[in-house]
């Protein structure tokens, strides 16, 4: 948490608190991830039926659609609140990541090939991006948490330096 602060990719609320155990948003960990890569620009237009660019996480939006890391749903949307799944936080990380192949299968009790975010999955856990739970599963349609973002977030810039 300290780490990711005093990057500036999060903030607390006003009240100086983190909320660990807080879920977090779609839009919140995108603007997340952009704050990882130095808040770029970006010249995409974002053609989400529930994003305008109005939307103060619009820079954001636009950099991660122009980057192929977020990709809304069958029916035009992206859904910007709701929460985000452990699986969806490591498929966007794999994607800004270049979609690398990943090392070995995933260990996880309640992965398959046939799991949404299967390749992602695989390069997360063998690159030591993500960490499942104690009985063995990952639990891919959990909401994340602040705390397990920050996590994935600082593994993934070590895993961005050795590269």
């Amino acid at each position: 948490v300290y780490w990711a602060a005093e990057k500036g990719i999060v903030r607390g609320y006003s009240n100086g608190y983190f909320g660990p155990e807080d879920s977090c948003s779609r839009e919140q960990f995108v603007v997340m991830l952009w704050r990882l890569a130095g808040r770029p620009a970006a010249s995409r237009n974002v053609e989400f039926s529930d994003v305008g660019s109005e939307r103060s996480t619009y820079r954001a939006l636009q950099w991660a659609v122009e980057n192929d890391i977020i990709r809304g749903f069958d029916d035009g949307s992206f859904r910007p609140q709701d929460t985000v799944t452990r699986v969806q936080t490591v498929i966007m990380l794999w994607r800004m990541a270049g979609r690398p192949e990943a090392g070995s299968q995933a260990y996880f009790d309640d992965i398959t090939p046939s799991s949404t975010g299967y390749a992602a999955i695989c390069w997360g856990s063998s690159d030591g991006i993500i960490k499942g739970f104690a009985d063995g599963t990952f639990r891919p349609l959990n909401e994340c948490l602040r705390q397990e973002m920050v996590i994935f977030l600082y593994r993934f810039q070590r895993y961005r330096d050795n590269i």
